[in-house]
């Protein structure tokens, strides 16, 4: 990477660093990530800062450590919707974690993050966790089609009920569960999966399901991430505030 170098990019994680500095994670429009110091950054000190959820075009100077340095920032937008929502902001706190323990993303990633942070006011909690969690694990090709068991490729009914294979971390036909029936999902969220993995990410806030349906699919979600291959810290906290 040169010594001098420009992104657009949100910054998706915060840290206290020494002195008055902050160490923030930004996650750029080519679905890199970059950890960089900001120096004197904390609100007692008088320097560059640059609000957590901030997207930007950020200049960079790159110290040859692993960690970089913010050189300026010209921000676009700081999405302050996320911040007036303490849920909203663990959610957030959870896709950082997503984002950050996933190698290998590209603009799609960054695309379906900033679509999330630009939604969370309009649609909503339930509506935006849903959408990145499906979207996101089906660039990681940990998604299913939610059409065919992916174990025994036999194709479902329409009133099947499906079980979940933490093998293959993916829902499966009943006959392939492995967890003895503790994460079922029903025909009708089943449907509304599975034509959310079909259509755009601008296509899928607009299909319809009821607000019940909605909690109960993304509180399904959330389970089905405890099988993620990386411990994530704020899904407990997220599972128990949502309770």
């Amino acid at each position: 990477m040169e010594r001098d170098f420009k992104r657009v990019a949100v910054a998706i994680k915060s840290e206290k660093g020494a002195s008055s500095d902050r160490i923030i994670s930004f996650f750029t429009s080519d679905g890199e990530i970059v950890k960089a110091r900001c120096y004197g950054s904390r609100k007692t000190i008088k320097g560059l800062r640059i609000p957590l959820y901030s997207e930007g075009v950020i200049s960079f100077y790159s110290q040859g450590s692993g960690l970089s340095s913010v050189k300026d920032a010209d921000i676009i937008s700081t999405h302050e919707d996320v911040k007036s929502d303490w849920r909203a902001e663990m959610l957030f706190s959870l896709i950082a974690e997503l984002l950050l323990s996933s190698p290998d993303l590209d603009g799609r990633a960054y695309s379906l993050y900033l679509s999330s942070l630009d939604r969370i006011g309009e649609a909503g909690l339930y509506r935006v966790g849903i959408v990145f969690i499906v979207k996101f694990l089906d660039f990681l090709g940990l998604s299913s089609d939610y059409k065919v068991c992916p174990k025994c490729l036999r194709e479902y009914s329409p009133d099947d009920v499906l079980g979940y294979s933490p093998t293959l971390m993916s829902p499966v036909c009943s006959e392939c569960d492995e967890t003895g029936s503790l994460y079922p999902l029903y025909p009708n969220a089943r449907k509304y999966l599975a034509r959310m993995i079909e259509v755009s990410v601008d296509h899928a806030y607009l299909l319809n399901v009821s607000p019940m349906m909605e909690r109960r699919i993304f509180s399904y979600l959330l389970r089905l991430l405890h099988f993620f291959p990386q411990r994530l810290m704020s899904l407990n906290i997220l599972e128990r505030e949502l309770e």
